[in-house]
């Protein structure tokens, strides 16, 4: 016999018990155990999508930058464009 944590009121209590006799949380549940999978998998998604998005905009600010300068030509002030 084991002692484990209760994922609710994070009490030890047995590894047989079927629900926590501090707070009455199942302990064997699968759908909570699905839930948080399936939580920590969109929480992934979402980080990757952020990463992505963040390296795009590096990549693209980086190698693309988008410079105008002022000149002055003949006496009117001229705006061009510099890629480099």
């Amino acid at each position: 016999m084991a002692l484990i944590k209760c994922k609710e009121c994070g009490k030890e209590i047995s590894d047989q018990a079927t629900t926590c006799p501090n707070c009455g949380c199942p302990i064997n549940d699968d759908t909570y155990t699905k839930e948080v999978k399936a939580s920590k998998r969109v929480a992934i998604f979402i980080i990757a999508i952020l990463i992505i998005v963040c390296l795009v905009g590096f990549i693209f600010g980086y190698f693309i930058p988008a410079h105008t300068y002022t000149t002055l030509k003949d006496g009117v002030m001229v705006k061009e464009f510099k890629l480099f």
